[in-house]
């Protein structure tokens, strides 16, 4: 999904970001979604600059995958500079 994410905004530029945002919703409101795909959406969001959607989401992986705080609280802020 991520690749095709930056597809749409290399071929794309003018429409990507509606396009990226509407792609995210979708997946999003699939549910059911895994630690891959919580961690993927906070990608983006932090590159829309979203604080409050990934503030959310990370909230949602804490609480789907309450083993692995550790992650949450380590690695996604220093990998994508989110706090």
């Amino acid at each position: 999904m991520g690749n095709y994410l930056t597809a749409i905004n290399k071929v794309k530029k003018k429409e990507a970001p509606v396009l990226v945002m509407q792609e995210l919703q979708e997946f999003e409101s699939k549910g059911n979604l895994t630690e891959a795909g919580y961690i993927m959406l906070v990608q983006w969001y932090t590159r829309d600059k979203r604080k409050e959607k990934v503030d959310s989401l990370t909230t949602a992986i804490k609480t789907a995958f309450p083993d692995d705080v550790v992650m949450v609280n380590e690695f996604l802020p220093a990998r994508y500079n989110l706090f």
